[in-house]
Formats: structure tokens, sequence, C-alpha cells
């Protein structure tokens, strides 16, 4: 009995580490146009909020564990025809691997709104033309869900909350890049670290980070672009600036800036001096609808059910079945 038990533990023990696996990597698409997207879990819900007051986030859920890269995008608009603008900067040649960094914040909500749909979950953003209608165009019709709309949620009215995909808020994004779960305080940088990252042009060392570069130097490959964050997230320090979802008009109550949101975590060639502890987030205001070399993505999901919790819903099935094999 004890002998069937321990091999019962080692059971779940293998199949809650399949499992996570299996969670964490979602795959859109089929075909020539299939790609694969690694996230970790934000967990901690409830967390405090930074000395800035950023990061405090009610609930838990996923981020993104990597940029979103060329391929995913172009597969993306190629399988739901959605036309969007794949631009390169010329000065060296992108390779299918590295982020995608010339969209604008419409654009990659079109993008968002393709990984739910596609897979059987309410749009994110609401447009007012869809992909194939007549004036359909990837950078404009973007609206507000208002409350006669299925999924509108005062508290964020751009968000539907039935969608599963989403770009991050600025505190979604600020818990998972600095947020230390072990301790409940933050980190100064998104290498898990109070110490300045290490510029590098690429590869995966602790306590690096793809910054202080030539500008002419191209972007390091998304899984291959600095040490991770203590959830597991990579470069959001360095590499490329990230959109978020929360917009001026949200942070500051009645005033009007325009359609503009918060991009952070700076790029390549972000200078040393911005790079700092004062702003960690070296954040700054971009107007949704205009491009510019150096705005990548990441994206976010809903929250999973814990692997731990469905390993010990399958330890106590195969100990209640011994329990049954001994009583026989």
């Amino acid at each position: 009995m004890r002998n069937l038990l321990f091999s019962a533990l080692l059971l779940a023990v293998a199949f809650e580490s399949a499992f996570a696996q299996v969670l964490l990597q979602q795959t859109f698409g089929s075909g020539a146009n299939a790609f694969t997207m690694d996230f970790v879990t934000i967990g901690n819900a409830g967390n405090t909020a930074d000395s800035n007051g950023r990061g405090a986030v009610g609930y838990n859920y996923q981020m993104g564990k990597y940029e979103v890269s060329f391929d995913m995008y172009s597969k993306a608009s190629s399988a739901g025809g959605l036309n969007l603008p794949v631009f390169s900067w010329g000065l060296w040649a992108d390779r299918p691997t590295q982020p995608v960094y010339s969209g604008t914040f419409y654009n990659y909500a079109r993008f968002v709104n393709w990984l739910n749909t596609s897979s059987g979950y309410a749009p994110a953003y609401k447009f007012s033309t869809q992909p194939t209608q007549v004036g359909y165009n990837a950078y404009e019709g973007f609206t507000a869900w208002n409350a006669s709309d299925t999924g509108y949620s005062s508290s964020n009215p751009f968000r539907n909350t039935q969608a599963k995909y989403f770009i991050p808020t600025l505190d979604e994004w600020y818990k998972s890049a600095y947020y230390n779960p072990s301790t409940g305080t933050y980190f100064d940088f998104a290498t898990g670290s109070n110490t300045v990252p290490t510029p590098v042009t690429s590869g995966t060392t602790a306590g690096t980070a793809v910054y202080g570069q030539d500008w002419r130097t191209p972007t390091a490959d998304i899984t291959n672009a600095g040490g991770l964050s203590p959830y597991g997230t990579m470069a959001q320090t360095g590499n490329l600036w990230e959109w978020t979802e929360t917009d001026i008009r949200q942070v500051l109550s009645g005033v009007l800036y325009g359609d503009k949101s918060f991009v952070v975590g700076g790029e390549w060639d972000t200078p040393d001096w911005k790079v700092n502890p004062e702003t960690k987030t070296a954040d700054y205001l971009y107007g949704d609808n205009r491009t510019s070399d150096g705005i990548g993505l990441r994206v976010a999901s809903t929250a999973v059910p814990e692997p731990s919790s469905l390993s010990l819903l399958v330890l106590g099935g195969v100990v209640r079945a011994l329990g049954r094999r001994k009583r026989a």
C-alpha cells in the first residue's frame, strides 16, 4: 500500500508538471499560420502597490513570457485577414523571431482581438468595423464599450470582460515586471534585482537587459532578450517599449490629453539614465494611432486553474481507487 501511495504521489507530481507546461502555452491559427505563445501565471492577488502607486492588482492573471514576434504578428494578420502593416526599419534584416516593433495601439488591439475570436472568445476591444467588412481599416474605428454591450465593465470600458486575451494595463504590466512575490515588495528592475542591469545585445544571463546599445544594432530575438523577472517574464526592461492598455484619461481624471496610452519598459537603444529606479518603467505617453519604431507588444490573459489544485484532485482520485482496491 505504501509503495502504491508513493507511486500515486509521483504520478500527481508528474501530472502537475506536465499540466503546467501545457497550460501555459497556447496555440493559435492552423497550418502554415500556426504559432504558439507562452504565458506565466501572475498570482498573489490583492498585492499592495509600490510607493509610486503602481502595481496593485486584485486578481490573478497571466502574462506573456515574451514579446510578440514578427512571426506571430504576420501569421495572425494572414489567418484573420487583418491587413496589419508590418514595417521594417531597414537598418538590419528583420528575423521572424525578433519582436514586432512598428505597430500602433489600434493595430495591436486588432491582433489581440483575433487571438480571442479565433479561440472562441469575445473580442477584447470594440471597433466599428471588422475584417472583411466594407470600410475596414486596421488603423481606425476604435471605441469604448458601453453599458448596452455584453461584457461591459464601468471599471474599464476599454476591455470586454468576456475576452481571454488583452493588452495589459499599466498596473498589470508593472506587477509582472517588478513585484517580488516572495517578499511582497518591488524590485527596481525587471530582472529581479535592485542593481542596474548589465547592458547586452542578447542572451539570457540573469541580471542582463537589452538596452544602451547603438540605435543601428538589431533588437534581440524574443527568447534571447535578457534575464527574467521574478515571475519569469523576459525583456520588460529593454529590447522594446511596450504598449499598455492604460489611457491617460483613466489616470488623470477629468484631464483630456486625447488618445494617448502609456508605453513602458525602454528599448534596445534606451540610454542608461532612462533605466533607473526613479521611473522603473521608463514610461511615457504616446498617441494610440501613431506608429514609431521601437514600440512592441506583450499579451496578457485571464487566469487559469492552479495546476496544484488539479494534481490534488488526481491524487485524491488515485487514493480513492486504492481504497476500493484494498476493500475488495
